[in-house]
């Protein structure tokens, strides 16, 4: 059961990505190799230059690296041989800090493309989905899941599996390095590392998972408080309802933060007992090896500091490892979200480009029209017939749920019949959608204004190069609002 978890978890993971975001992807991992030849290269060196410092003759068991040495400083005096290898120890490392530099550059732009292309597919999905789509779902909701949820995939799930794979090909590189020239400390290491990583992981994967879950739920709770509580301000201020907003959203940002807390502090612990760790495996170290090496500390030092080298990078690895796994684990459900909101996709406009135009010329006629919301077993229309004549003034009346709003998104192609058909001049609006919707002219009973000038407001939706003054100022004269608009210091601006 849980490794059909991680596989179906990868798996969500992976077909979240695009096929550009594979190719991006191999690049980083095929970087994360060269770090680790890198870490390895910088590390191994270390052994060599100990034993000749604390050994002169040690140098001659590498003739063709003396002669290497005297074709560049003219001998193969001591202080030349520290000088080579002073400038090998600068060249690896400056190497490894403009590889790394370079790695890390092309890692960030990789995981924030991912963040800006996610979230972009996403709202693009949301935001051509037919209107009955938005009827049935929350805002709060969709806005979490492009704001939050696409900003956590990115700023948490990538992190954590990058940080993984390339950390486990370090961590694998120098122990690997270390098990060649002193085998027995390093299986006791790798082994103390292994059993901590065990008993970390067993005690709080099931904690993780449950936070994971609940942290996702609070935090669109807390838009959704949001957006009630300002979207209602004026009937809340009026009644003095204030404080139920302000108490439900209390409620759900005291969970989320609860949950990041505890999450934080699991993330703590790695890095405290690796410590302790670490000091009892040097004991460890220095007591096998003083019994291995008879020949005193020239034997020793060399591989205590090889030892000592790479603890600095073995014990960040492991935290990191640790403390990413634990973060993949906690994600696990924003993975599982992301990858079923873009199962939804963007809808296929198949009479975006037909030939049908629709012109309003002489009447629109409702034929049986029969009309129910998802999942509702209740006909808001049934067998509903009307005919509107152009130039035909009319109203709808109605009590409260009968169909008024229901019928007239019909009439606009928002809703789309059950049954029966709308037709425009004896044209079927649903041969052309957009060519119909194109003809209308629609104020809502809900008012919504754009945070934006009053000339985007008046051209909704249409980029400000190709805004036509002259139509703008045309629509407010029709709407009688010149004068009022006139008065205004910054105008329509």
């Amino acid at each position: 059961m849980k490794k059909n978890l991680i596989f179906k978890t990868i798996n969500q993971f992976l077909n979240i990505l695009s096929k550009r975001d594979h190719a991006q992807l191999a690049l980083i991992l095929l970087m994360m190799l060269g770090g680790m030849l890198i870490e390895m290269l910088g590390i191994g060196i270390i052994l060599p230059i100990i034993s000749f410092l604390l050994d002169k003759d040690y140098i001659e068991q590498f003739p063709l690296l003396i002669r290497f040495i005297q074709s560049i400083f003219g001998d193969s005096s001591s202080s030349s041989i520290i000088y080579f290898g002073v400038l090998c120890l600068l060249v690896i490392f400056l190497s490894k800090a403009l590889y790394l530099t370079l790695y890390a550059w092309r890692q960030n732009s990789f995981v924030f493309g991912v963040n800006r292309t996610l979230g972009e597919r996403l709202f693009s999905a949301y935001i051509k989905q037919p209107y009955i789509f938005h009827v049935n779902h929350n805002s709060s909701r969709m806005i979490q899941n492009i704001i939050a949820e696409v900003g956590m995939f990115s700023g948490m799930v990538m992190e954590a599996f990058l940080i993984i794979i390339a950390e486990s090909m370090v961590l694998f590189g120098i122990l690997s390095l270390l098990l060649y020239f002193q085998p027995l400390p390093t299986l006791i290491i790798s082994g103390a590392l292994i059993f901590f990583s065990f008993l970390y992981s067993t005690f709080t994967k099931n904690s993780i998972n449950e936070w994971g879950a609940w942290r996702q739920i609070a935090d669109t709770l807390r838009v959704q408080r949001v957006q009630e509580g300002i979207n209602g301000i004026k009937e809340s201020l009026l009644l003095g309802r204030t404080k139920f907003f302000q108490d439900q959203f209390n409620t759900q940002n005291t969970l989320s933060t609860n949950i990041n807390a505890k999450q934080s502090f699991v993330l703590s612990m790695p890095r405290i007992w690796l410590e302790f760790i670490a000091i009892i495996s040097i004991f460890i170290i220095v007591f096998v090896i003083s019994i291995k090496e008879s020949n005193g500390i020239e034997k020793i030092l060399p591989n205590l500091a090889l030892f000592g080298v790479a603890a600095f990078r073995i014990l960040p690895s492991v935290n990191r490892i640790l403390n990413s796994s634990q973060q993949a684990r906690f994600s696990i459900p924003n993975i599982s979200k992301l990858h079923k909101e873009l199962q939804i996709g963007v809808p296929k406009n198949n009479n975006s480009k037909s030939s049908v135009k629709i012109k309003f010329k002489k009447q629109i006629s409702l034929k049986n029209i029969t009309f129910s919301y998802p999942e509702s077993k209740k006909y808001i229309l049934r067998n509903c017939s009307l005919n509107i004549s152009a130039g035909e003034c009319i109203g709808i009346v109605g009590v409260s749920g009968a169909g008024k709003s229901t019928l007239v998104d019909n009439i606009l192609g928002l809703f789309k019949p059950d049954s029966g058909s709308i037709n425009v001049d004896g044209v079927d609006i649903q041969n052309n959608i957009r060519s119909w919707q194109d003809q209308i002219g629609y104020v809502s009973q809900n008012l919504y204004l754009l945070d934006a000038s009053i000339t985007s407001n008046v051209a909704f939706g249409i980029p400000s190069k190709k805004i036509n003054i002259k139509s703008v100022k045309k629509a407010i004269k029709m709407a009688q609002l010149d004068e009022f608009i006139n008065s205004l210091p910054d105008g329509i601006n």
